[in-house]
């Protein structure tokens, strides 16, 4: 990947999801969660706050493999 492509496909098992966490602080509010993902080369975590959690924690299922994320 190249910082200059746009499309592009991730194709992983989600093998870990955790619960939606809520946060405030003098800062703001907000939300986030966790998942990880695994395919034949191994294994990366990633964390998505706010309007992510809104438009992908539906998404990802535990033991699913999905591409396009």
């Amino acid at each position: 990947m190249t910082a200059d492509q746009n499309r592009w496909t991730i194709k992983a098992r989600v093998t870990q999801k955790s619960d939606i966490k809520h946060w405030s602080n003098s800062k703001g509010e907000g939300k986030l969660f966790s998942v990880t993902f695994m395919d034949e080369t191994g294994e990366i975590r990633a964390t998505g706050f706010n309007d992510t959690v809104d438009n992908f924690y539906e998404l990802l299922q535990e033991g699913k493999v999905g591409s396009q994320f």
